[in-house]
């Protein structure tokens, strides 16, 4: 079976099979996305999506490549499986130059297996996923990243320079997260002028928030615990 078709700007092929014949409703599609917006397809699963509040929705910009559905067609039962290229994305103003997604859907279990996003010269990377007995799993981590890839920072029009780094994983249920977080700002400079690293480590245990950090050098600490 064959199918085409068109949402908003994206054009994409099926070819495979839809089965009502039976209690289980069986669906085994392959689908090549040839030209589209990630926006279009958000929509297209927007019920699907609808308990992720964190679901970056407003994402839009070009993308292609390949999704397979298999399964049953209740979500206890249903698989969706993708591989998506973009390029010139768009979130909040934050431009990215180049995108890469591998996940989905398995049976109430939500992932990014593997996801990059690329800025002027910085890169994000890592994987999350959301169970479905709600546990969420996340390990992210940027590189060669400067305030420069800030396009918020750059509109500003200020000689600010610093190379930024964040590296986050954790896993948990909602209340109960254990997380480590860790930002650095170094090479830091305002107008030419050199500033001291800026360093911050954020742990989560039992719902509790430990922040220990230091602020330009000797210029601020930060050590204090938040419930």
């Amino acid at each position: 079976m064959l199918f085409r078709s068109a949402k908003g700007v994206t054009h994409s092929i099926a070819n495979g099979l839809l089965d009502f014949g039976n209690v289980d409703n069986k669906v085994d599609l392959n689908i090549q996305v040839l030209q589209g917006n990630i926006q279009d397809l958000t929509q297209v699963l927007d019920h699907l999506i609808q308990p992720l509040s964190w679901f970056p929705r407003s994402l839009k910009g070009p993308t292609h490549g390949k999704i397979k559905i298999s399964g049953g067609l209740e979500f206890d039962k249903l698989q969706i499986l993708s591989k998506l290229n973009g390029i010139g994305w768009d979130y909040g103003g934050e431009k990215f130059k180049t995108v890469y997604l591998e996940g989905g859907y398995d049976k109430g279990k939500y992932s990014l297996d593997s996801f990059s996003a690329t800025k002027r010269t910085g890169k994000v990377s890592g994987k999350i996923s959301f169970a479905a007995d709600r546990k969420l799993d996340w390990d992210i981590e940027s590189s060669d990243f400067t305030l420069n890839d800030f396009d918020h920072l750059v509109q500003l029009d200020v000689p600010i320079r610093g190379s930024f780094y964040v590296q986050s994983s954790g896993e948990g249920y909602t209340g109960a997260i254990q997380s480590i977080t860790q930002l650095s700002l170094t090479d830091f400079s305002v107008r030419g002028v050199v500033k001291a690293p800026t360093y911050v480590r954020l742990e989560t245990v039992n719902g509790g928030t430990w922040v220990k950090g230091k602020i330009m050098g000797k210029q601020g600490n930060i050590d204090g615990y938040f419930d």
